[in-house]
């Protein structure tokens, strides 16, 4: 799975920056959730550009506490999903020899995250 990925290369290179296992847990959490967020907003995106003006949930896109209780609710559910048992499974799943922090998975990571953001505020503008 590309988040469970995502999650592996950032706690290693966490881990090797820092040493700290708790640091390194919730900073891979983090960047997951921004790139489910960042996807979320491609989606969001793509959505308003072909279908807004069909549904009328203006009101609900523009309701900027909404948005705000739905991020901090989705930031603490990533927080959560990958706890101490969760982290040791994902980390056991991917073999040894994978490099975590090699410049080809960093530049896999920054793809995923990146390429997408780009596409969104792309089909976001007027």
């Amino acid at each position: 799975m590309m988040y469970n990925f995502i999650f592996y290369v950032m706690y290693h290179r966490q881990l090797k920056m820092d040493g700290d296992k708790v640091f390194a847990r919730y900073n891979g959490a983090f960047i997951v959730f921004f790139a489910l967020l960042v996807h979320l907003v491609l989606l969001g995106a793509i959505f308003r550009k072909f279908y807004l003006h069909c549904y009328g949930i203006d009101m609900y896109i523009n309701n900027k506490a909404i948005i705000a209780l739905f991020v901090i609710g989705f930031m603490i559910l990533t927080c959560l999903y990958y706890n101490k048992k969760r982290a040791e499974r994902v980390l056991s799943a991917y073999s040894s020899d994978l490099d975590p922090v090699r410049s080809g998975n960093i530049v896999k990571v920054v793809s995923i995250l990146f390429i997408p953001l780009a596409v969104a505020i792309f089909l976001s503008r007027k």
